[in-house]
C-alpha cells in the first residue's frame, strides 16, 4: 500500500490540529512527572516530540482502513510517544537502577524511537527528502546517544558541563528532524524515476527500495530483523569485516586502489544504497570506469523482491510459469517437445513411484530435490555392475539398497532419480567427474520474444575432489552471444575476485578464444524453453550439452544477474539485457506510479465521482497555455525548450528533438502530471499533487472525430493499420475496437505514452483484440513493415517534428510502406513553417512535400485541408500518400 497525500487544507491542518493538541498535552505530562530546572531543552524536546504525536495519531485515524498504512502511523506514535515520556521516566527508574543501567535504558529507548519514525518514513521514500530527513534524524540521535555515554562514562557534571547541553540539544535537534520528515511525507513531491539507459542498476535499486519491493529476504541473509535501522547499518559493517579483509590487499596490489579508499566505498554503498561489501568485490565495483556502479545490478535488490516483481508483469498471460517443482517442469518440457532430463522415479515419504521400467535403472543414477537449487541434496551412484553401484562415500551397493537409502532420504523432502547425463565428447575433457553447465539468461523484448542475452560456462568445482582446493564453489567463462566464443574464467568467490585464467585452471586447457561448436544448438534451446514459459519474463537455465544434443536441466525464474556480470565484467546497463530489463523496469515504475497516483488520496475522500474543478482555474490554465502558443510567450517558450534541448543532448549525443521530447513528456508523467490526451481533466482541490484523473467512458469518447475520417473513407476491419505516434491510443482505441484481433500496431518514441490508454482500454479487450504496441525502434519498424500494412496512420504527431528532422519522420513511415500501402499524415498547416509552441510547428504544404521528395521521389502525395478546430490558430490538414494510384484514388475520395 503506498502512502496517500491530502489536499493543501488536508495535509497542514492535521498539523496544525496536532499543533493545538500539543500544548495541553505538554501542560499534562508537566503536572505528572515535572522536570528539574535545568529543563528549557527538555520542555522543547517534549513539545516537538507531543506535536508529532498528535499529528501521527491524526493520520493513523485518517488512515485507519488501511493495514500498512495504519502499521506506518502507528509506528510514528510509538517512537514520538517514547521519546515524550523518556525524560519524564528518568526521575521515576533513577532511584532504583544504577546509574549506568538508567543511561543504556535511556540510550535504547531513543534508538527503539528513532527506527520506529524511521520505519514509518519508508513508506513514504518515494517522495523527496523524506529518507534524506530521517536519515539526518538517525544520526543526530545516534550522536546523542554517543554524547550521553560518553557524559556519563567519563563522570561528567550532567548540569555544568558543556557536552550535556550538546547533548540536550541533539535530541531536541533529532526530535524536530523527526517531526519534519512526518510531516513531508504528507507534502513533499514525488521523485523522479527517469534515468539513463545504461543507469538500470541505479534505477532497480530506487525502485527497489523507495517502493518496498522486497517480498522475501534471502540475500545477504534470510532474518527479516537485519533490515531494520540500526541494525541494518551495524550488520552492512559486519559484513565488511567479514569480506574486505580478504579481498583489499589484492585489489590494492593489482587496481591501486587503497585500502582506506575501498572502505570509504564500502561505507557509501552500504549505507546509501544498501549494496553489501561481498557484492562489491564480486563485481569489482573498486574499478576506475566512470558509472560502472550505476550500470551494475546486485543480489541484494534481484533475489530479495525485485525479480518476482518484474515476473508479475506476465502473470495475466497465463501459460506454464512453475520452473521449481521439477517434476512439473519436466512434464510441460517433454509436452511441447523441449529436450529435458529424464525423470525415471520420485520418492516421497518412503513411497516409491515408478516412471520407468526396472531395466532403465541399470545405468549411472542422480538423485536431486525435487524443488532443490545449486546442486544442493543430490546422489551420485556410478553403475558398478548390473544393478550394482558406487555411491558418493565410495560404498558398492545395489538397487534394492539405493531405493531404500532414498526413501529414509525422503521423510521431509521429496525427491527425483533421474539418469546421469554425460558430455559431449568435445567438452568432455573440462571435467573429470561432474557434468558441464551451460548457463544462457533469456529475456523477453517489448513483442514478447524471448532473445538470449548472456552465456556462461559453468564449472562446478565442489564436485571435483581432484582440482585444487580455491574459496570457488563454481568456475565460470563468458561465451560470447553471438559467436560462441570463450572469454576469461573466473572464480565466484570474493577473495578470488582479481583472479582471471586463459585456460582451465584445474588442467590447463586453453579456453580464452576457444569457439563452442554446439552453442548454437544450446542458445536455441534456451529460446525453445522460454517460447513454453512465456510466462515469465526473466529465465537463466541450466543446460547441458550430451552426445545426443542439448538438454535443459532446469530454469530458474529467480536467476543470478550477479553470476552473469562477474564472468563477463560487464554491468547490465551495459550488455545486451540492459535495453530489454529497461522496458520491463518501464513497466514495472509505471505500475507503481499508477498504484501511487490511485492512493495518493485520504481513504475518507476517495471519491469516484470527482467533479470537474472551478471554471475560473480551468480558464486560467487554459489563459496561460494560450499565452505560451502565441506571441512573444510562444517564441519565449520555444527559446527556452531549444536551450533545454542543446543542453540536454550534450548529454545524450546524437538523439534526436523526438527523443527529448520523450524524455520531458516521460518526466512529466512520472512526477504525476497530467496526460493532455487522455480525456476530461478533474482538476482536485490539491495542486501540489497530479492535477488530474481520468475516466474511461470519458477516454472512450476521445479521437472520434479523427476515427470518423477513417471510418467514412476505406477502412476495413481485415485491414493491418500501424498508428505511427499512437501516443495514448486515444484514436488508436477506435481502431483496435473496429479491427480484426492482431491486426493493429501502435507505435510511439517510448511506451510509457500509451500505458495509460492501455490500461483504460480494459484488460478484456485487450485481451481480445491483442494489439501490438512497442516502442519506436529499428526492430519494430522492421517488425510492421513485415505484416506489409494497408494504413499508416499519424495523427496529431507532425506538429511536434522540428523541420530539421521532418525526413528522419517520413522516412520512418515510408519504410513501412509495402506497394499497396497508403500513409496519412494529420498536421497544423500554415503558410511557412512556424512555431506555434515550446515544442510544436506548423508546416506549410511545400515545405512537407519537399521532404517526402526527398525520402522517395515517386511517391504520390494529395493534400487535404480539414476546418480548424475550436480555439485554433491553425487550420488543420490532411496528407494522403501512397505507391499506388488506386490506392490514392481511394482514400482521398470523400464520402457523400
Amino acid at each position: 500500500m503506498i502512502a496517500p497525500r491530502t489536499s493543501v487544507a488536508g495535509q497542514f491542518g492535521p498539523f496544525l490540529l496536532a499543533f493545538g493538541l500539543a500544548l495541553p498535552l505538554l501542560a499534562l505530562s508537566g503536572r505528572v512527572a515535572p522536570l528539574g530546572p535545568e529543563s528549557g531543552f527538555e520542555i522543547g524536546n517534549d513539545f516537538v516530540a507531543l506535536l508529532g504525536l498528535s499529528f501521527a495519531g491524526i493520520q493513523l485515524v485518517a488512515h485507519r482502513r488501511s493495514a500498512s498504512l495504519r502499521a506506518a502511523w502507528g509506528w510514528a506514535a510509538l517512537g514520538t510517544l517514547l521519546i515524550a515520556v523518556e525524560d519524564h521516566l528518568e526521575p521515576l527508574v533513577a532511584p532504583v537502577v544504577p546509574k549506568l543501567l538508567e543511561v543504556g535504558l535511556s540510550n535504547v529507548a531513543w534508538i527503539l524511537a528513532a527506527s520506529l519514525i524511521v520505519l514509518a518514513g519508508r513508506r513514504y521514500a518515494m517522495r523527496r527528502y523524506v529518507m534524506i530527513v530521517m536519515r539526518l534524524g538517525l544520526a543526530i540521535t545516534l550522536a546523542a546517544v554517543g554524547l550521553n555515554f560518553a557524559l556519563h562514562a567519563f563522570g561528567f557534571d550532567e548540569t555544568a558541563h558543556g557536552m550535556a547541553k550538546a547533548e540536550d540539544l541533539a535530541e531536541l535537534a533529532a526530535t524536530t528532524t523527526f517531526v519534519l520528515g512526518l510531516l513531508l511525507t504528507q507534502i513533499a513531491p514525488m521523485k523522479s524515476y527517469h534515468f539513463a539507459p545504461d543507469q538500470i542498476g541505479l534505477r532497480a535499486r530506487r525502485l527497489f527500495y523507495d517502493f518496498g519491493l522486497e517480498t522475501r529476504r534471502r540475500y545477504p541473509a534470510p532474518q527479516p530483523i537485519l533490515a531494520l535501522p540500526v541494525i541494518r547499518h551495524l550488520f552492512i559493517l559486519a559484513i565488511i569485516a567479514r569480506f574486505m579483509p580478504g579481498s583489499a590487499g589484492a585489489v590494492r596490489d593489482v587496481y591501486g586502489r587503497g585500502v582506506l579508499a575501498q572502505l570509504g566505498d564500502l561505507l557509501r554503498m552500504g549505507f546509501v544504497h544498501g549494496v553489501d561489501a561481498k557484492s562489491y568485490y564480486v563485481h569489482e565495483l573498486y574499478r576506475p570506469e566512470p558509472g560502472l556502479f550505476e550500470a551494475t545490478i546486485t543480489r541484494v535488490e534481484t533475489k530479495n523482491g525485485l525479480n518476482r516483481r518484474i515476473q508479475l508483469l506476465r502473470a495475466a498471460q497465463g501459460g506454464p510459469s512453475d520452473m521449481n517443482d521439477k517434476l512439473e517442469f519436466f512434464r510441460v518440457c517433454e509436452e511441447h517437445g523441449v529436450a529435458t532430463a529424464p525423470i525415471m522415479a520420485t520418492v516421497e515419504d518412503g513411497a516409491l513411484v515408478w516412471m520407468a521400467s526396472r531395466d532403465d535403472f541399470d545405468r549411472d543414477l542422480f538423485v536431486k530435490d525435487r524443488r532443490g537449487r545449486g546442486g544442493r541434496f543430490t546422489f551420485n551412484f556410478e553403475r558398478a555392475g548390473r544393478f550394482l553401484y558406487r555411491a558418493d562415500d565410495g560404498a558398492i551397493v545395489n538397487l534394492a539398497e539405493v531405493l531404500q537409502t532414498l526413501r529414509l532420504s525422503s521423510a521431509d523432502r521429496r525427491l527425483i532419480i533421474q539418469p546421469k547425463l554425460r558430455n559431449h565428447p568435445l567438452i568432455g575433457s573440462l571435467a573429470e567427474k561432474s557434468l558441464v553447465v551451460f548457463r544462457v539468461m533469456t529475456c523477453l523484448d517489448s513483442r514478447g520474444e524471448p532473445q538470449a542475452t548472456h552465456g556462461v560456462l559453468r564449472l562446478l568445482r565442489r564436485f571435483e575432489p581432484g582440482w585444487p582446493k580455491t574459496p570457488d564453489a563454481d568456475w565460470g567463462c563468458e561465451i560470447d552471444v553471438e559467436t560462441g566464443a570463450f572469454g576469461l574464467m573466473t572464480g565466484d568467490a570474493p577473495e578470488t575476485a582479481t583472479r582471471w585464467f586463459t585456460d582451465h585452471p584445474a588442467t590447463g586447457e586453453r579456453l580464452s578464444g576457444r569457439i563452442l561448436e554446439g552453442w548454437r544448438e544450446i542458445s536455441e534451446a534456451a529460446l525453445a524453453a522460454h517460447r513454453v514459459f512465456s510466462a515469465r519474463v526473466l529465465v537463466g537455465w541450466d543446460i547441458a550439452w550430451t552426445p545426443e544434443g542439448p538438454v535443459i536441466l532446469e530454469g530458474n525464474s529467480n536467476p543470478d544477474v550477479s553470476y552473469f556480470q562477474r564472468v563477463s565484467r560487464t554491468p547490465v546497463g551495459r550488455s545486451p539485457l540492459g535495453p530489454l530489463l529497461n522496458v520491463h523496469l518501464g513497466a514495472l515504475t509505471a505500475k507503481l506510479l499508477d498504484q501511487t497516483a490511485r492512493e495518493q488520496r485520504r481513504p475518507d475522500a476517495d471519491r469516484r465521482d470527482a467533479k470537474p474543478g472551478p471554471r475560473s482555474f480551468v480558464a486560467a490554465k487554459l489563459a496561460v497555455d494560450r499565452f505560451f502558443e502565441r506571441g512573444i510567450g510562444g517564441r519565449a517558450a520555444g527559446t527556452l525548450a531549444d536551450m533545454r534541448f542543446a543542453r540536454w543532448r550534450r548529454a545524450n549525443p546524437g538523439a534526436t528533438y523526438a527523443d527529448f521530447y520523450a524524455h520531458r513528456a516521460t518526466l512529466r508523467l512520472e512526477r504525476g502530471g497530467a496526460h493532455k490526451t487522455l480525456g476530461l481533466r478533474h482538476y482536485r482541490a490539491d495542486p501540489l499533487f497530479a492535477s488530474v484523473t481520468h475516466e474511461t467512458a470519458q477516454f472512450s469518447n476521445r479521437g472520434r472525430r479523427y476515427f470518423r475520417w477513417f471510418e467514412d473513407r476505406a477502412l476495413r476491419s481485415d485491414m493491418v493499420c500501424v498508428d505511427y505516434g499512437c501516443g495514448s491510443l486515444r484514436v488508436g482505441q477506435h481502431f483496435i475496437r473496429h479491427l480484426e484481433p492482431g491486426r493493429y500496431i501502435g507505435l510511439d518514441v517510448v511506451d510509457r505514452f500509451f500505458r495509460d490508454g492501455l490500461t483504460l482500454l480494459g484488460p478484456e479487450l485487450v485481451a481480445e483484440k491483442r494489439p501490438y504496441l512497442s516502442a519506436i525502434d529499428a526492430a519494430s519498424l522492421e517488425f510492421a513493415a513485415r505484416r506489409n500494412p494497408d494504413l499508416i496512420y499519424s495523427t496529431a504527431v507532425l506538429q511536434h517534428v522540428p523541420p530539421a528532422e521532418l525526413d528522419a519522420y517520413f522516412g520512418a513511415i515510408v519504410g513501412m510502406m509495402g506497394p499497396r500501402a497508403v500513409a496519412v499524415v494529420n498536421f497544423k498547416s500554415a503558410d511557412s513553417t512556424v512555431r506555434i509552441g515550446s515544442s510544436a510547428w506548423a508546416h506549410s504544404f511545400p515545405k512537407l512535400l519537399s521532404s517526402l521528395d526527398r525520402v522517395d521521389p515517386k511517391l504520390i502525395v494529395w493534400h487535404e485541408p480539414q476546418p480548424a478546430g475550436d480555439g485554433d490558430d491553425h487550420a488543420q490538414a490532411m496528407l494522403i500518400i501512397a505507391r499506388a494510384p488506386d490506392q490514392l484514388a481511394k482514400w482521398s475520395a470523400r464520402p457523400d
